[in-house]
């Protein structure tokens, strides 16, 4: 699946190259920019704050859990049943389940709209930029295959200086 995405990414991509030049003699050059959206939320503020609450959180659940841990450890050490150590690492197995759930109800939903703030940044400063074609390496998971970016195309850190000086407060 990954692969047939992955070459219909590429024709519609060159797809639309042909179409542009064609479509436009007089200036049959485009204006083509690449943004390495990785890196660009390694610098984005908003993801960077999103990411130290997320693993605050994290931090908070995996020590409730190690508390679990060491209890099933205490009993048995200390000669408990079999039914009450199996009952203990049920509990573990249901509150490791339950805060993974609430991990991701909580942070996915905010993860997503960070992630559409950029995609609507992207796309404002391709137009005030007058780029024609911005590339990126997003949604994560879905891979563009560019053999090669020379640094005239990439904008990376031009985009990174825009949202980070247009953050919406």
């Amino acid at each position: 699946m990954k692969k047939s995405w992955a070459v219909f990414v590429a024709v519609f991509v060159g797809m639309l190259f042909i179409i542009l030049a064609a479509g436009d003699k007089e200036n049959a050059s485009l204006k083509i920019a690449y943004i390495d959206m990785p890196r660009v939320l390694q610098a984005y503020k908003p993801y960077k704050d999103l990411m130290e609450s997320y693993q605050s959180d994290l931090n908070f659940y995996k020590k409730k859990l190690e508390q679990i841990q060491e209890e099933i450890k205490k009993l048995q050490d200390s000669g408990a049943s079999q039914d009450e150590i199996n009952k203990k690492k049920s509990e573990y197995i249901q509150k490791e389940q339950l805060f993974n759930q609430l991990l991701q109800q909580e942070y996915q939903p905010r993860m997503q709209q960070v992630q559409k703030e950029l995609i609507e940044k992207a796309q404002k400063f391709a137009e005030e930029n007058g780029f024609d074609v911005l590339l990126t390496n997003y949604p994560p998971g879905v891979v563009l295959s560019v053999v090669h970016v020379s640094d005239r195309v990439d904008v990376t850190e031009e985009f990174i200086s825009y949202i980070n000086s247009n953050q919406e407060k």
